[in-house]
């Protein structure tokens, strides 16, 4: 009955408007790739799973169900409560990622920022080119999650701070219209999508002698009272849980024999896209009381010494107004991996450096100090925009926590650079997981959402 409640409510949300707002915005630069799909011959009768519903599996089951793909997307969280979040509890770090029909878009904090070119091309291969991206996909993702830039007379005193800093601000746009009111919205309007929430996979299997998949999961209620377990079946198997869970489900399968062709690769490539948080105490300039949370402003940090670096305002409300909460990623080279943890039965993410000095937080560390001295500390101002960063604040501060974790099936290493398997040809990935550790000095959603269409768009065009 849920699925049926949220197919019915999507209905409603998906006027005439949006509907087609929709198939023109996905038409933008890919006529070889049937830009509105309609029936797509060598897809015919064939059935999908995707796993997760967050911005790359919301975008597969949009895509594979304008291709007429029956379509079936298993999520371990409920519909309808934006705000959870799930902690996975690594060994050197902890990982945040939301849970929910909607998944990491129901708790972002707005952030569609894209990366720079000069980022991209260090670390992303020639099969991804900037250009391409730039021309089409991230102006795609952009307009299906409808995001806009803040007027200039947000966020002045933060502006001022930058600019008395020396560095130019930059406008970031965002966007909280989470997936579910856009794209998987439109996927159960195309008749061909149903949305199961409430359902953890826990298992996935070879189907001997095919190319499918068997899926095995436990419904669930919001307590996590197991209510029965089921069995799916699938012709194509999309990843969309999210880098640790997407990792982990495959690790798993590979350490127990159920998918025993996946490479040594598959885990490996972990990165927390340099996430480091801190926060300015005692501001003389007023950062407001009441606030939301959309990074909209940040600047670039070149010079910084250990890593290229970006900050932005992420406005965290204080009763006084007088203090404020900056996210700083920077291109830190450190990779862990995603492990099966025979403890647990599952995956286990292993970041190696557990808390020792790191470039990412010498970065930032360095970055936090830097604005605070050249705004307050050499004017004599000596206890107003004061960093912490301590980790052992309980807040999450410095590098103890990432919100934006990448990696675990990099294109090139255990994907080829569509998303397929390189050991399964009908398993693809299609979330952060395909990421390599970074998005370059950007929050992920928007690169995640824009690659995510760009490799539907790869996998329509070969079953045309």
């Amino acid at each position: 009955m849920a699925q049926q409640n949220l197919k019915r409510r999507s209905l409603l949300r998906v006027t005439a408007l949006g509907a087609g707002a929709a198939v023109a915005s996905g038409a933008v630069g890919r006529q070889q790739a049937l830009a509105s799909y309609g029936q797509v011959p060598n897809l015919a009768g064939k059935t999908a799973i995707v796993i997760g519903s967050g911005f790359g599996g919301a975008v597969a089951a949009y895509r594979l169900g304008q291709a007429g793909v029956q379509t079936t997307v298993l999520e371990r969280g409920s519909e309808g409560r934006a705000g959870v979040i799930a902690t996975h509890r690594g060994d050197g770090i902890n990982v945040l990622s939301g849970v929910g029909v909607g998944g990491s878009s129901l708790v972002m904090g707005m952030s569609m920022s894209q990366p720079r070119r000069s980022e991209w091309d260090q670390v992303y291969p020639a099969e991804l080119p900037f250009d391409v991206m730039d021309q089409t996909y991230w102006p795609r993702a952009r307009q299906n999650l409808n995001a806009t830039l803040v007027p200039a007379e947000i966020q002045p005193a933060w502006r001022a701070t930058v600019a008395e800093f020396g560095k130019t601000p930059v406008p970031v746009p965002f966007a909280k219209d989470s997936v579910d009111r856009n794209y998987l919205a439109w996927a159960a309007a195309t008749g061909n999508v149903i949305v199961q929430p409430l359902h953890e996979v826990t298992e996935i299997h070879e189907i001997s002698g095919q190319d499918g998949f068997e899926v095995r999961c436990k419904q669930i209620n919001e307590h996590g009272d197991v209510l029965a377990t089921k069995t799916f079946t699938c012709d194509y198997l999309f990843m969309a849980a999210g880098t640790v869970y997407t990792s982990s489900l495959l690790v798993t399968a590979r350490a127990r024999g159920w998918l025993p062709r996946l490479r040594a690769t598959v885990g490996k490539g972990f990165g927390n896209n340099g996430d480091f948080l801190v926060v300015r105490l005692k501001l003389r300039k007023d950062a407001g009381s009441a606030q939301s949370t959309p990074g909209t402003v940040k600047f670039y940090d070149d010079n910084n010494p250990f890593a290229v670096a970006a900050m932005a305002f992420e406005s965290a409300p204080s009763w006084t107004g007088k203090a404020s909460a900056h996210l700083i990623t920077s291109m830190a080279p450190e990779r862990g991996e995603i492990r099966f943890d025979p403890v647990s039965g599952t995956g286990k993410v292993y970041w190696p450096y557990g808390v020792m000095e790191t470039k990412g937080e010498k970065a930032g560390r360095d970055l936090a100090t830097r604005l605070w001295w050249e705004t307050e500390g050499k004017k004599g101002r000596l206890l107003n925009g004061l960093p912490n960063y301590d980790r052992n604040a309980g807040h999450g501060f410095g590098a103890a926590n990432t919100w934006h974790p990448l990696g675990g099936m990099v294109m090139g290493q255990s994907t080829d650079f569509n998303g397929r398997s390189l050991d399964y040809n009908n398993l693809y990935c299609v979330d952060g997981s395909l990421l390599p550790g970074t998005a370059c000095l950007a929050d992920p959603p928007l690169t995640i959402t824009a690659n995510a269409e760009r490799c539907l768009d790869s996998f329509i065009a070969a079953h045309a």
